[in-house]
């Protein structure tokens, strides 16, 4: 009767010696080095808390442990970066409320990064099967929604992956500077520009009417039919011609900084990366039916 109900939640990563995976979790936590690392999590987590002004007795939690092997710290590295996301942006909440959000936000970003992670790399059981991880804390749709979603990352990550030598071309001949070790840290950086750009149309907006979920699904079907470079014949309405289409989008990529770089660097080259090319539609494209 008093179960706690399945939401999203905090998901620490803890790296664990192998032979820690055989013993019960509760146990597994009175080990020396796990509650050496879930006591340092705990105090960052606190210092979060006190920027956000909440209260951590309300927040649930559920450590995800990692073999501690060098394939594994690979996985531990992307999803921790990936999940530190919304906490790393520089965004200071200007009340509780928001502070309960980002904090929410930020348990999306863990959720996505072990998934994506897990998808690019295994190592992990996969947490969306039955009796895995995500069924175990989190909910039916919040589980669904995480899979489109991260089917959508991995299949940009792969294509900045495939085409960084394009996007390294196009920038250097519009005199930018490519500042990036590897692909992860664009797919990173366009990330954070994209939780920041949400943080700004949502939280921080200052309009009283935001988008309907009707005009959202159009903005973004119309995107989809940009990125496809397939023109609608006759002009509508609510579209315009796409002529006209195009030139606003191709004017908002050029001011959208490296996820319009990357885009206008891989638009013309989509013939040549036609299989990333059409994992990331299609991975679009089933992210707008689920709306």
């Amino acid at each position: 009767m008093f179960e706690r109900p399945k939401a999203l939640q905090e998901l620490p990563l803890i790296l664990a010696p192998k032979c820690l995976f055989r013993t019960p979790q509760k146990l597994r936590r009175q080990s020396p080095v796990i509650k050496s690392d879930l006591d340092a999590w705990m105090n960052r987590a606190r210092e979060d808390d006190e920027l956000l002004r909440i209260e951590r007795r309300l927040i649930p939690f559920a450590e995800i442990y990692i073999p501690d092997t060098s394939d594994a710290k690979q996985f531990f590295t992307i999803a921790k970066a990936f999940g530190e996301i919304s906490m790393l942006a520089g965004v200071i909440p200007k009340n509780q409320n928001q502070g309960y959000w980002l904090k929410t936000l930020h348990y999306l970003h863990q959720a996505r990064g072990v998934l994506f992670a897990h998808k690019l790399l295994g190592v992990i059981p996969n947490p969306l099967e039955k009796q895995g991880l995500f069924e175990e804390y989190l909910p039916e749709t919040s589980i669904h929604n995480l899979d489109l979603i991260t089917n959508v990352d991995l299949a940009e990550y792969q294509l900045i992956k495939s085409g960084e030598c394009y996007i390294q071309q196009w920038v250097a001949k519009h005199n930018i500077v490519y500042p990036f070790k590897n692909p992860f840290e664009l797919f990173l950086s366009i990330h954070k520009q994209a939780f920041l750009d949400g943080w700004t149309l949502g939280p921080a907006c200052q309009e009283s009417k935001w988008f309907s979920i009707e005009q959202q699904k159009e903005f973004l079907a119309v995107r989809i039919r940009l990125l496809e470079q397939i023109p609608w014949i006759k002009r509508e309405d609510k579209r315009g011609t796409y002529q006209q289409q195009e030139q606003e989008y191709l004017k908002f990529l050029k001011n959208y900084q490296w996820y319009g770089y990357f885009i206008l660097a891989l638009r013309s080259h989509h013939w040549s990366q036609e299989k990333s090319w059409q994992q990331y539609l299609t991975g679009r494209q089933n992210r707008l039916k689920s709306l």
